[in-house]
């Protein structure tokens, strides 16, 4: 039987932070609020508020991530320049790819909102279709 590796001290805080980042993505201080007269639609219009940030998270992830990748692509290239026999050109050149693309993504985001209707200078968004008031 093989030996399973352990995680990395490091990959459980990065876990634990990123659950932490999204977790406070999705709650508003709204629905923890303690108001008696919070309704379904007062909360289902706080989910709603703290789910429009998720755009925003999504592309500020990709060009961090972006970045930490061109980085690391320079490193490797680096690498490959002190020793071509150990280090492979090919791995600096596929995160510097990977990078850029990243690094790419918010810009094209913008693009793709801006032709299928919204402003890229203002922060609109496609329309989503209102349920109406449930009463019971």
């Amino acid at each position: 039987m093989k030996p399973t590796k352990k995680p990395k001290l490091s990959h459980k805080l990065a876990s634990v932070v990123m659950a932490g980042l999204a977790s406070t993505t999705f709650i508003s201080s709204e629905v923890f609020a303690g108001n008696a007269t919070l309704n379904f639609s007062k909360s289902t219009e706080a989910m709603e508020k703290a789910s429009s940030r998720i755009p925003n998270l999504i592309t500020t992830t990709a060009f961090v991530a972006g970045l930490a990748m061109a980085i690391a692509g320079v490193f490797k290239i680096k690498a490959h320049v002190d020793n071509p026999a150990q280090a492979p050109l090919k791995d600096g050149l596929i995160r510097l790819a990977i990078g850029g693309a990243l690094l790419a993504f918010p810009m094209l985001t913008n693009v793709m909102m801006g032709s299928i209707g919204g402003d890229q200078n203002t922060q609109t968004h496609l329309a989503v279709t209102k349920v109406g008031a449930i009463t019971y």
